[in-house]
């Protein structure tokens, strides 16, 4: 007995190791079968699954919770911009196939009056491929979205920013109803219900091109676009598509470059640009970047009078000062100035100022919003306010000795009431309501049936998103 037990105690280390050994190999080889499953490798990257830990099978089967965020994750972070809302018009509302293309009855379903109006310097039969969607046709998107653009028409898309625009028009829409039926009108000097409604839809496609943060870099001897936030490269992509591209941005003048696409520029646009319009350069005064905070981005430019005309009480003037404000519809709703504000001397964008914030156009504009959440869609509200020049050369000196002083720096830092942030409210309210954008973010492929497979393991799922809860729900 006493050589028996002297065996154990000498061989008790024996048997862990080699267990260990065999848990090593087991894991391995689980591994390997991780690594060859095709059902769990990406072709676009070439890339097959890897276990970066040896212990990833073993850990796998103790899940219970999986806490993922949205953007990025669950969806493609790829934005299109699908709808807008102007002029008290909801526009792209035509249905989407699976492939993302509108079908051929929408296509058909563009009338006459449309090419009529839109044909500015583009054949009737380009208009209808540009006037229902961005990539009327899988094979041939490229080529018909950028139509417009390479033959020097008011509507289009280059290849490059096409794939972020799909404002598709519901089959059998009557002509005068026509996002790009009403820019044309107003661009032709039509005085009609059109084209008063197509200058409230450019005063909002200026907005587009204007207030936002996105560069040109140069990416393989190509210029392209550059955002911080995916939504902007839709909406700057929107509004070239609506006949105003977003050609530069000169930091050291703090200038916007465009192309006015309803004029054929003599040089066709900045070098190197590809841009057809004429260049028009807008002053960019001052910048307030989106806080989460305030819930909105504002950009005060001084427009030229030729590019957007200006207030009746500016009329004559070579320019004007405007205040673009867009956000969330919670804080853009909520800074709008009341009906009785509007003055007679208003700018009259279409029907007027004096109806831009009436009870019954923010009651639709709050509907379209509950609709588009209801459709999953990210949406933004947008608005503006004219100043005059005594107005802004006033707010301008009260913000500039505000900025020197170094204790509002710091209570501006901070988050406490201060000077500056009183200023910025002042800005940012008494605004006219313009209208809103949806854009889309598309989900991965294979998502649905990804988180189907794991609530069928047991494994309880978690989202976080800022978005409403009706959007978060329809994703």
């Amino acid at each position: 007995w006493a050589l028996l037990g002297s065996y154990f105690l000498l061989s008790y280390t024996f048997v862990p190791v080699s267990l260990y050994v065999s848990i090593s190999l087991a894991y391995t080889a689980q591994a390997l079968f991780l690594a060859w499953d095709l059902r769990m490798y990406y072709p676009p990257l070439d890339q097959p699954a890897v276990a970066r830990t040896m212990t990833l099978t073993d850990e796998l089967g103790r899940i219970t919770h999986v806490v993922s965020d949205k953007t990025g994750t669950l969806t493609a972070n790829h934005m299109r911009l699908r709808r807008l809302a102007a002029a008290g018009q909801v526009f792209g509302e035509g249905a989407i196939m699976d492939d993302g293309t509108a079908g051929e009855e929408v296509r058909m379903s563009m009338t006459a009056e449309v090419a009529q109006y839109a044909s500015l310097a583009l054949p009737a039969e380009e208009v209808l491929e540009t006037a229902t969607c961005s990539t009327p046709h899988p094979a041939d998107s490229a080529d018909a979205s950028s139509a417009g653009h390479d033959s020097g028409g008011m509507f289009g898309c280059k290849p490059s920013t096409a794939e972020f625009v799909s404002l598709v028009e519901p089959p059998y829409l009557p002509a005068d109803r026509s996002i790009l039926a009403q820019l044309g009108a107003f661009a032709r000097g039509v005085d009609s219900p059109a084209a008063r409604a197509g200058h409230e839809v450019w005063a909002l496609t200026a907005h587009l091109a204007l207030n936002h943060s996105v560069l040109l870099e140069t990416v393989c001897d190509q210029q392209q676009l550059s955002a911080s936030s995916p939504d902007e490269l839709a909406l700057v992509a929107g509004a070239e598509h609506l006949g105003l591209e977003f050609v530069d941005r000169v930091l050291s003048s703090a200038t916007c470059i465009l192309a006015d696409k309803r004029r054929r520029g003599v040089d066709g646009g900045a070098a190197g640009s590809g841009a057809v319009g004429e260049r028009v350069e807008v002053r960019v005064l001052h910048v307030l970047p989106y806080e989460s905070q305030r819930k909105r981005m504002t950009t005060v430019v001084r427009l030229p009078s030729s590019l957007v005309p200006p207030p009746a009480a500016l009329a004559g003037s070579p320019s004007w000062v405007c205040v673009f404000s867009k956000g969330a519809d919670a804080a853009i709703l909520a800074s709008l100035a009341q009906p009785s504000s509007a003055a007679p001397s208003a700018p009259a964008w279409g029907a007027g100022l004096e109806e831009a914030n009436s009870p019954e156009r923010l009651a639709a504009i709050r509907g379209t919003l509950a609709r588009w959440a209801d459709d999953a869609l990210r949406t933004l509200v947008f608005a503006f306010k004219p100043l005059s020049d005594a107005e802004w050369a006033r707010w301008w000196a009260l913000h500039q000795a505000a900025s020197s002083d170094p204790r509002e720096r710091v209570l501006r830092k901070a988050g406490a009431p201060c000077r500056l942030r009183a200023l910025e409210a002042e800005l940012e309210r008494s605004l006219f309501l313009q209208g809103a954008s949806a854009v889309e973010d598309e989900l991965q492929p294979g998502v649905p049936e990804t988180l189907r497979s794991l609530a069928q393991a047991g494994i309880r799922i978690w989202m976080l998103t800022g978005d409403k809860v009706g959007t978060a729900k329809n994703i």
